[in-house]
């Protein structure tokens, strides 16, 4: 875990409750840049411009202190061990943000500091391609992170996100990346979850381009089992899962733009939510997505 940073929102539970609530991040050799695009990496420790959203740093405050310490038990539940020194606390416009010491902080007006998911950086990228290239067709994993629960108090949601290069192509223009989503969304007792969302959106807008996606179209039924599954460039990504109620999909014309929305009842049971795509980029780029969601519930 030397080399990776984490976000976690707390918005919800330590600041004000938001219907559609943010959740944490992690980011792989990025540099900590507040409204910026996507940098090199860069030495660790963090500073963050006075940008959109703001991002005051309480590190040093008996407030960020106690924060701090209340996120190193929550990664410590998610199975992540991190000491209290190497979290740092900052304020935005929409509550209090927690992150080590080597994570990419990255600003929206509407919506403050956003999860953003990429693959580590490619140092040597040229003889590693080649060696990449050479091997057997295949998926590898090249980034993997699950995020800190969110709530809007009636409800919460869990989800992640997963990056996997695909090796052996044999194109030497381009290169092959597939981004799944997965969630469960859930009510907090006594009250119900009626929707949630799980959304990737494209750090760079023209560096990606649309090869596959699944589920291809919105669905409205009872549940029923389902696989999520990927058949282009190479068959193998799939999440199998019950779908349940509405699933509507949003898919954007760039590359990688993708949402979907599960709603149609106010439940106390779990509902799944997931989605695959594959998308392609000029040979040595890597792609990045931003990977908010959001979870709504009702006090029944």
């Amino acid at each position: 875990m030397a080399t990776a940073g984490f976000r976690i929102r707390f918005g919800c539970s330590l600041a004000r409750a938001r219907s559609a609530c943010l959740a944490a991040a992690l980011l792989v050799s990025v540099a900590p840049v507040l409204g910026a695009p996507v940098v090199a990496a860069a030495p660790i420790g963090v500073e963050i411009a006075a940008a959109v959203g703001g991002g005051v740093d309480v590190s040093g405050t008996v407030g960020g202190g106690r924060i701090a310490r209340l996120a190193q038990r929550r990664l410590a539940t998610l199975g992540f061990s991190l000491p209290v020194s190497d979290l740092g606390v900052w304020q935005d416009a929409h509550g209090a943000l927690v992150a080590s010491r080597g994570t990419r902080l990255v600003g929206n007006p509407d919506t403050g500091l956003v999860p953003v998911a990429a693959p580590p950086t490619r140092a040597g990228k040229a003889s590693r391609i080649a060696a990449v290239d050479d091997q057997p067709i295949g998926w590898s994993l090249v980034f993997t992170q699950c995020y800190e629960r969110i709530s809007d108090t009636w409800a919460w949601l869990d989800h992640c996100a997963r990056i996997f290069r695909l090796s052996g192509d044999g194109d030497p223009a381009r290169d092959y990346y597939g981004l799944q989503r997965l969630a469960t969304a859930g009510a907090n007792a006594p009250w119900v979850v009626k929707s949630a969302g799980i959304v990737a959106t494209p750090v760079d807008a023209g560096l990606m381009t649309w090869v596959d996606w699944s589920p291809r179209g919105d669905r409205t039924g009872p549940c029923q089992p389902f696989v999520v599954w990927i058949t282009a460039p190479f068959a193998g990504l799939m999440t199998p899962l019950d779908r349940c109620e509405t699933w509507d999909i949003t898919k954007g014309a760039r590359g990688g733009d993708f949402r979907l929305d599960w709603s149609g009842c106010a439940c106390t049971h779990e509902r799944a939510l997931a989605f695959d795509e594959v998308v392609s980029v000029a040979q040595g780029r890597s792609p990045a997505w931003y990977v908010p969601a959001e979870v709504h519930g009702f006090p029944f």
